[in-house]
């Protein structure tokens, strides 16, 4: 192994360029492994007692075999949605355990045996550099592929920002506001009028998690209510996931007041 290890190595310079092009995402935002033909571990990192012959990958040892993949960058505007596993048999006797893990600090974000073709679904992982490993346990499986889908990175989607009803009427109606937050955010929103002037701040520099939330304004209860006035207003939010990407939306409705 340690031998098998140092040729990887001292090889990973001169095969990079063809390991780029072969972990590119395919179209439908997916990247797979699988033995190829010529080089059946070329797009591995490292391995130990296994077998990637005949387009499958099967153990050799049944207690410690295993293989690696190389980093896996998702891109600055995607994240992790879920790994997958495609195994030619299933077996009562055998499985396999994938992981998926941190390239930065190694630490294990996922993990789950499989006994016949899965998926690990990765929706709460915000991390952009990891990697798959597999381990095999018995020697009766044969994985033919496994590999990673990735999403686009969404705060919240436009069409999930609803606000209304689009006439609020003053002490008979209050103002609902529902957003789908994709990802943990620091969340502002903002009542403003038309000439911009804030009106009041719904949230004010909150951390949420990702989930549904809805929110109220109700006009009767301001402090300010005195000065509100009939005519056009706009609900404003700004929000700043995790990972530092912003997004800022905004939606008008009418006010009316007697």
């Amino acid at each position: 192994m340690t031998a098998i290890r140092s040729i990887i190595s001292g090889l990973l310079i001169s095969v990079f360029s063809i390991t780029l092009a072969a972990l590119e995402w395919g179209e439908n935002n997916i990247i797979k492994f699988k033995p190829e033909t010529d080089s059946p571990y070329a797009l591995f990192l490292d391995y130990e007692n296994i077998d990637a012959g005949g387009g499958c990958i099967k153990a050799a040892d049944p207690a410690n075999s295993w293989v690696r993949t190389y980093d896996l960058f998702t891109g600055t505007d995607f994240l992790p949605h879920s790994a997958f596993l495609n195994i030619v048999n299933s077996s009562t006797d055998s499985y396999i355990t994938l992981l998926v893990r941190d390239s930065i600090n190694d630490e294990i974000l996922a993990k789950q045996n499989f006994s016949q073709t899965g998926f690990l679904s990765l929706t709460n992982i915000f991390k952009k550099e990891v990697y798959l490993m597999v381990e095999f346990h018995g020697t009766n499986l044969q994985l033919f592929s496994f590999g990673l889908k990735r999403i686009p990175r969404e705060i919240i989607r436009p069409a999930e920002f609803e606000v209304g009803p689009y006439l609020c009427f003053y002490g008979i109606t209050n103002l609902n506001i529902n957003i789908n937050l994709r990802i943990p955010s620091l969340i502002d929103m903002i009542v403003y009028d038309e000439y911009g002037t804030i009106v009041h701040y719904v949230q004010k520099q909150k951390y949420l998690p990702q989930g549904q939330y809805e929110f109220y304004w109700k006009p009767e209860e301001q402090k300010n209510k005195n000065n509100l006035k009939s005519g056009s207003y706009f609900i404003y939010i700004r929000a700043k996931s995790i990972d530092g990407k912003t997004i800022e939306l905004s939606k008008k409705f009418l006010f009316i007041k007697n």
